[in-house]
């Protein structure tokens, strides 16, 4: 089983329990669809271009995100993503690891702190895993 696979069926059971007949990932992406527009989308735009609606107000303006895998030799860079969002990849733009411009939002700290309950992390993981795979879904030739 892949990394993929293994990430696919670890959102199906943070979102809503084991995956049932394929429709979760229609779930999975609806729900990484609402994150992302409600949190990347105005610096991202909603397709992922860098055209948000603040993108002009940045000295160097906001990764087009539909690029990712252009740029990347085709392939979705998925762990580069994971990392960035985790923030332990630094990125222009997004502020320190330490307090990236999304805040606590992903709650990633819990995937690490032994004083969180298993469920609290999965959601967490979740919330990441769905808004990369609808990140993966704006990809452009």
């Amino acid at each position: 089983m892949t990394a993929k696979n293994i990430a696919i069926v670890l959102v199906g059971l943070a979102i809503g329990g084991i995956p049932d007949h394929g429709y979760a990932l229609d779930d999975e992406l609806k729900a990484g669809q609402e994150i992302f527009e409600g949190n990347c989308a105005v610096c991202h735009g909603i397709t992922g271009n860098g055209d948000g609606d603040i993108a002009d107000l940045f000295k160097v303006r906001p990764k087009a995100l539909s690029q990712l895998s252009k740029e990347n030799g085709g392939e979705f860079p998925f762990e580069r993503i994971y990392q960035t969002l985790k923030a332990t990849k630094e990125v222009k733009g997004h502020g320190r690891t330490a307090m990236p411009v999304w805040g606590d939002y992903f709650r990633v700290e819990v995937l690490d702190d032994p004083n969180v309950d298993e469920e609290e992390s999965f959601i967490a993981l979740g919330k990441m895993l769905s808004v990369i795979y609808y990140i993966e879904t704006l990809q452009t030739e």
